[in-house]
């Protein structure tokens, strides 16, 4: 059996994503020289929690953002 793999990403890189046929490795948050590049996957077919971005709120309390 195949395994599908799902890449989330923000609609607004979306058509660029289409456009290109490329989903591009995240390199702004690479910092350490250790750290390497990555396009981020999954396997689950419905929403990968762990893909939901976090931010601190104006107190310094961890949320998670929505859409």
């Amino acid at each position: 059996m195949d395994k599908n793999y799902y890449h989330y990403t923000p609609e607004i890189r979306l058509s660029s994503i289409i456009d290109s046929g490329l989903i591009k490795l995240g390199t702004e948050s690479v910092y350490a020289s250790k750290e390497k590049a990555c396009a981020w996957v999954s396997t689950n077919p419905t929403w990968e929690p762990t893909a939901t971005k976090l931010a601190l709120d104006q107190s310094g309390n961890l949320i998670r953002l929505t859409f």
